[in-house]
């Protein structure tokens, strides 16, 4: 049994070669592990070369029906994956190429106004100027993934990792993506896929992300990067791409619906994923976590008052932030008046909230859900923690408040009633 590697980084060579197969068009890496003689692997690697070959000319030359077909499949993802990517952003693609070389942005209002326009045409429409690499891409690596296993049917493996793709299968094995625990799966096929959060776009002195916004044609400013395990490579890879653009709550949503594991990851390192990565993990410990229903009452006010900014967070006995649950209020100058949240939590990185910044509500019941899980996605251990509940309103009032939480499998529903800028609040264990 041999593991035989074949390099495709700006080419293609092969342990068992002695000149390299050049492919400059693809970036790849394969490892194949395989229990056959030397000669058997290099009998089917001229077929695998010529294969290649065919997909090249494809690739950069396609056919008016190939061309089509990539249509039609970035049309129905475009709709599956709610706008978070596209392939009619060809134009915009060339404006920020353009902007690379003269050394100045594109007009944000204008790019916003054709974007939207462009999104409201329909596909046959001749002022969409498509741009098909990233499709083409994952289409090309997930017909690879076919091509191996015909040519070496008896492998005991395969590893292929191409440009932000990666594709495993084999004996179950646990596949190291990071440093943390949620970071690391176990399975026995793979198809994964990262967002595309690298430099794109140099402009004078700033450095734009490759990924452009379908909604306004602007470089993604402060998504997360994105993790994706799917069905195949071009599911992971479209999914990968949108969840760098929607709102990561939005995203992990899309994620649960299609029951697809993904890993979100903001700018200071905090993980979400959802629930179907959850399940992939390696250690059995932090596959499920007990999780908990939390609501409270905000009271009814003048006609004329204005909305409160609200945070919700939680401690630990040294009153360092386990997670951070809510904040309302998406103004960031306001976020100050949140005193005590601003001064233990907020002000030395305010950055890492606005991810969670949504808008104000209106009085009302408001309902959210704890998973049970740290800033780094990990299980939370049981023991006494505090929960804590802020709330400013501009000419109005202020209050903070904190409750202990004895976190157990037992957790007994509490309720409790407030008078001032809070009402209510209640939590308990949910279903």
């Amino acid at each position: 049994m041999r593991a035989f590697a074949l390099m495709l980084v700006l080419g293609f060579a092969s342990q068992l070669q002695a000149k390299p197969y050049q492919q400059p068009w693809l970036d790849a890496e394969l490892v194949v592990d395989v229990a056959v003689p030397p000669q058997q692997w290099q009998q089917q690697l001229p077929k695998l070369q010529q294969w290649l070959a065919t997909q090249q000319q494809s690739y950069l030359e396609p056919t008016r029906v190939q061309q089509q077909e990539w249509q039609q499949r970035c049309e129905q993802l475009r709709q599956q994956m709610l706008n978070g990517v596209s392939c009619r952003l060809g134009q915009a693609t060339l404006r920020w190429q353009q902007a690379v070389q003269t050394k100045q942005l594109p007009d944000r209002v204008a790019l916003r106004q054709h974007s939207r326009q462009l999104n409201k045409l329909p596909a046959t429409d001749p002022q969409i100027q498509w741009n098909y690499s990233g499709i083409a891409r994952a289409e090309l690596a997930q017909q690879l993934t076919a091509q191996l296993q015909l040519l070496w049917p008896d492998a005991n493996s395969f590893q292929l990792k191409l440009a932000g793709l990666l594709w495993y299968q084999g004996a179950e094995q646990v596949m190291q993506l990071g440093e943390t625990g949620l970071q690391q799966l176990r399975a026995r096929q793979l198809f994964l896929a990262e967002s595309e959060l690298t430099p794109g776009y140099q402009v004078a002195h700033r450095t734009y992300s490759a990924v452009l916004n379908p909604a306004d044609g602007w470089p993604v400013e402060y998504g997360p990067q994105a993790t994706v395990a799917a069905a195949d490579l071009v599911q992971a890879w479209a999914l990968a791409q949108s969840l760098a653009v929607l709102a990561p709550q939005q995203g992990l949503q899309l994620a649960n619906q299609l029951q697809s594991a993904a890993l979100l990851q903001s700018e200071q390192g905090q993980l979400q994923a959802s629930a179907p990565w959850y399940a992939m993990l390696a250690d059995p410990s932090q596959q499920h976590s007990q999780q908990m229903q939390i609501r409270y009452l905000l009271p009814e006010l003048a006609s004329d008052a204005r909305r409160p900014y609200l945070s919700l967070w939680l401690a630990d006995e040294q009153q360092q932030l386990v997670r951070q649950l809510e904040v309302s209020g998406a103004q960031q100058r306001w976020w100050q008046e949140l005193r005590h949240w601003w001064r233990k939590q907020a002000r030395q990185a305010p950055e890492q909230f606005d991810s969670l910044a949504g808008a104000t509500h209106k009085a009302g019941w408001q309902q959210l859900r704890w998973d049970g899980r740290n800033l780094s996605g990990e299980v939370v251990p049981t023991g006494r923690y505090w929960l804590h509940l802020e709330i400013a309103r501009e000419h109005g009032g202020h209050q903070h408040l904190k409750w202990p939480l004895d976190w157990q499998p037992s957790l007994a529903a509490q309720q409790h009633k407030i008078s001032g800028e809070l009402s209510a609040i209640e939590w308990q264990l949910a279903d």
